[in-house]
């Protein structure tokens, strides 16, 4: 089934392309990485306030982690961002002569010392930020939507097992994010969202929320448990395309050496030494995107059209 991801729409129409992670996401998915974090000096190049939760939890176990440095730069929109630095023991504040935008000359030179980028970037800005990322080649931990996998320059690091989803999963697909600074009539825009407020900020339900990293993790190593058994009865082929059409990851059969079509979710139970990924049924040209043999972008079972597919084969 395809990501519900309205709240993301509506929010990136009206202008508020900011989420803001709560703590708690942040302890969960970070801890599973120290080893990777010591020694390190950590870049959290995204912030709209020196007091975000990302800064919160490297600053607190600092020490324990075995940091190098923290940075954080923080972007305002109409004023000077400016850039917090901390050794363990004091933190150091300065003004940037620009925005603090992570795309700025200052930000950029900034990223140049960093080891590893934790951060959690505007989904409007993704393609662009990863970009910066892989040209820089730097380690990253970063919080994305789901549907990211399915763009054109981003499901080929995919692909070539050079990204992947981090080792949490937000509860199942869904987390609590929080803004303060909305200029726009809440009964108008969030009617269709699950929100509450509380400490006069708004937090807000987001779907299909991702992390997304190049460090690698244990989890991502544990093969998916196959019970299935193939059948042409129950597994059929598309219309123009030689594979067979599985409608969720738990479906997949243990015993089909051929392609298979699966639910992009596939991705948070991808284990490269079970699985070789072939390709995204979501047309368009580029490494790995596939169109239908007939010519047409999208796949079809039975001459219905079909969500984005990666297609994958047992190795």
């Amino acid at each position: 089934m395809p990501t519900n991801n309205t709240n993301l729409q509506d929010a990136k129409a009206n202008k508020n392309d900011e989420f803001f992670t709560i703590l708690n996401d942040v302890e969960e998915e970070c801890e599973k990485h120290k080893e990777h974090f010591s020694g390190k000096t950590i870049f959290c190049n995204c912030n709209d306030s020196p007091d975000t939760s990302f800064a919160k939890y490297f600053s607190d176990n600092f020490n324990e982690i075995g940091l190098k440095k923290l940075i954080c730069t923080t972007y305002k929109r109409y004023q000077n961002g400016c850039l917090d630095t901390f050794d363990g023991k004091e933190w150091k504040h300065l003004e940037l002569k620009g925005t603090g935008s992570y795309s700025s000359e200052e930000c950029l030179e900034v990223l140049k010392y960093a080891d590893v980028v934790v951060t959690n970037p505007p989904f409007s800005k993704f393609r662009d930020f990863i970009r910066i990322l892989f040209e820089n080649n730097k380690k990253f931990l970063i919080i994305g939507n789901l549907n990211a996998v399915t763009y054109a320059d981003i499901f080929p690091y995919v692909k070539n097992n050079k990204l992947w989803f981090g080792s949490t999963c937000f509860y199942g697909g869904s987390t609590y994010f929080y803004g303060n600074d909305l200029e726009f009539d809440k009964d108008k825009i969030f009617r269709k969202l699950y929100y509450y407020e509380k400490d006069d900020k708004f937090h807000w339900r987001v779907n299909g929320v991702r992390w997304f990293t190049n460090i690698d993790h244990k989890k991502r190593h544990k093969p998916l448990e196959l019970t299935k058994t193939y059948s042409e009865e129950e597994y059929k082929k598309y219309d123009n395309y030689d594979a067979i059409e599985v409608n969720r990851v738990a479906n997949i059969p243990k015993d089909y050496d051929g392609v298979m079509g699966v639910p992009i979710s596939f991705i948070d139970k991808y284990c490269p030494e079970q699985f070789e990924i072939v390709g995204l049924m979501n047309g368009g040209r580029g490494d790995g995107l596939i169109n239908g043999n007939d010519g047409r972008p999208k796949f079809y079972l039975n001459e219905k059209v079909l969500y984005a597919r990666i297609l994958i084969r047992r190795k």
